[in-house]
């Protein structure tokens, strides 16, 4: 799965956003009273993109991807299984590592690339190779089978946390 940020949202109010996500709900019921799936499924998608919007509108939406892995663990405490959604796990990899060096930028506070790639130099080696290592794991094994199926990567990236 892909979804995607709005990348621009000009003082939206968090009231409004709230009626939003009511509105998309209500949407969403109706969608499936329908039975129709498309239409389930874009409003379901509706209902999804409201709430990232609303993370956006209380400026919280770095925080994205470790609310994920949180979540993800949660749902692992309580017994349930997990899988992937949909079948891009490159994209998957590719945000967490992007989420994760906004997040990196934000804590050094660096103004331009230059100043980052300094800074970058005295973080914690965990904290990047825990960046690369998904990647690492991926280009090795793309190597090795160029025709491994993205879900079976999937399971495996998930098992070597």
């Amino acid at each position: 799965m892909d979804l995607k940020l709005i990348s621009s949202i000009p003082n939206w109010k968090v009231e409004d956003q709230l009626a939003k996500i009511d509105e998309e709900v209500t949407e969403f019921k109706n969608a499936i009273d329908t039975g129709i799936t498309k239409d389930i499924i874009a409003e379901g998608l509706d209902v999804c993109q409201t709430i990232l919007t609303m993370f956006q509108v209380l400026e919280i939406e770095n925080y994205i991807t470790e609310g994920v892995e949180t979540h993800n663990k949660k749902l692992n405490g309580r017994g349930w299984d997990l899988k992937e959604i949909g079948d891009d796990i490159l994209n998957l990899i590719k945000n967490s590592m992007i989420n994760e060096l906004i997040n990196m930028n934000k804590k050094l506070k660096c103004l331009d690339e230059k100043e980052f790639n300094a800074k970058i130099q005295f973080l914690d080696v965990d904290k990047l190779w825990n960046l690369c290592m998904p990647l690492v794991n991926l280009s090795t094994i793309k190597g090795v089978n160029e025709s491994i199926d993205e879900m079976k990567m999937g399971e495996f990236l998930k098992n070597i946390n």
